[in-house]
């Protein structure tokens, strides 16, 4: 069934919105619609702008190999393991298959970019220590999930809603912790505890910090 062009013209005003909780609702619905319907919406969208780009991406994403697929390949190396940054946001597209993800690779890019000139590699790892939680929980505000094991909520794992909500497990604080660094180049390394995930610093004298 044909979408009525009072329904794609509601679409498309609401995809010309800066409010990320009624574009994830609206790129979850399109997602939903199919290739036909959203190929419908492309065509009455105006060329170059925002709501046309977005109906593209949406197109992407529903041409892309199925999760299964995706998962497969992540798995495929020769050394068997899973690059951090595919791996999580790939999982991102079991609860949220529509969203932009390249914009949260792009927002992490421009966190990096800030912190850049006030953390080194050369500087003392308790400064750099120091310098990344200040910048995760004090200027942007990141904060772990409260009474999570009690209360799960798959929004405090998956790192999409955690970016947006500043709200989130130890393993997808670290897992940005770890973004962040592999961007900036520092010797930060994910660490498996029972029941827990932290993150160290690796210094040179094999006294790691954790």
């Amino acid at each position: 069934m044909r979408l009525e062009p009072t329904q794609i013209e509601a679409i498309l005003s609401l995809l010309s919105d800066r409010d990320e909780e009624i574009l994830n609702s609206v790129r979850k619905q399109l997602f939903e619609m199919g290739k036909a319907r959203v190929n419908q919406i492309l065509d009455a969208a105006e060329v170059g702008t925002r709501a046309r780009q977005e109906v593209e991406d949406v197109l992407r994403r529903l041409r892309e190999p199925s999760l299964e697929q995706q998962f497969s390949r992540l798995a495929a190396t020769q050394e068997g393991d899973v690059e951090l940054e595919a791996g999580a946001f790939t999982l991102v597209k079991l609860g949220y298959p529509d969203a932009a993800l390249d914009r949260y690779a792009d927002r992490l890019d421009r966190m990096a970019a800030v912190l850049r000139p006030q953390i080194s590699s050369r500087d003392h790892p308790l400064r750099v220590i120091r310098c990344m939680n200040h910048f995760l929980f004090k200027t942007h505000g990141f904060r772990g999930q409260e009474n999570y094991s009690s209360c799960p909520d798959p929004d405090n794992s998956f790192l999409n809603r955690v970016m947006d909500r500043k709200r989130g497990l130890p393993i997808a604080l670290s897992t940005i912790t770890l973004l962040l660094a592999r961007r900036l180049d520092l010797p930060f390394a994910g660490v498996g505890m029972p029941f827990h995930f932290i993150v160290k610093y690796k210094t040179d004298e094999d006294r790691d910090i954790f």
